[in-house]
């Protein structure tokens, strides 16, 4: 088997979203968009977060105090982790009975969203602008380009999250 069909397959599916949902970026709804910040309101949170790491308040942080403060932060994902896993425990084991049968598993499994099978021919006429069945960088970053470009309400080279969310009903 040559490289050529591994490699062109490869491709396919990277660019797949990009057909299949134009430049829609969909984030799941336990991680909040990263927001505009200034540089004063960074400078308070590193001071806010250097304060938190100075226990004893006298104006430096030590070994000590970093390794307590990152055992901390370590039981803390620790805790979350645990509580996440039982939760979806939780959630599957549908007739409470403290184990995962097959049956369970099959059901939760089925409900999970698959994603549309890609269209290589599709992709390929989608991202190949000048029609030599061969997609260039520049091809491939056109579209997401073009779609930044448009996002940039204000042209400043920077893209909010309220000028996505706009462009986004445009």
């Amino acid at each position: 088997m040559s490289a050529f069909p591994l490699t062109f397959a490869a491709a396919a599916l990277a660019a797949a979203p990009m057909v299949a949902a134009p430049l829609a970026v969909k984030r799941p709804a336990t991680i909040a968009a990263p927001a505009p910040i200034s540089r004063a309101a960074f400078v308070a949170r590193l001071d806010s977060g250097y304060r938190t790491l100075d226990a004893n308040h006298d104006g430096v942080v030590s070994a000590a105090e970093l390794a307590s403060a990152e055992t901390t932060a370590r039981q803390s994902a620790e805790s979350a982790a645990l509580a996440r896993r039982r939760d979806a425990f939780a959630r599957l084991d549908t007739n409470r009975d403290g184990q995962l049968s097959q049956a369970e598993f099959d059901a939760a499994a089925s409900a999970m969203p698959r994603p549309a099978a890609a269209d290589p021919a599709a992709i390929l006429a989608a991202l190949d602008q000048n029609r030599d069945s061969k997609v260039s960088l520049t091809e491939y970053r056109a579209r997401g380009l073009a779609r930044f470009d448009r996002a940039d309400a204000n042209h400043d080279g920077v893209v909010t999250p309220e000028e996505d969310r706009a462009s986004l009903k445009r």
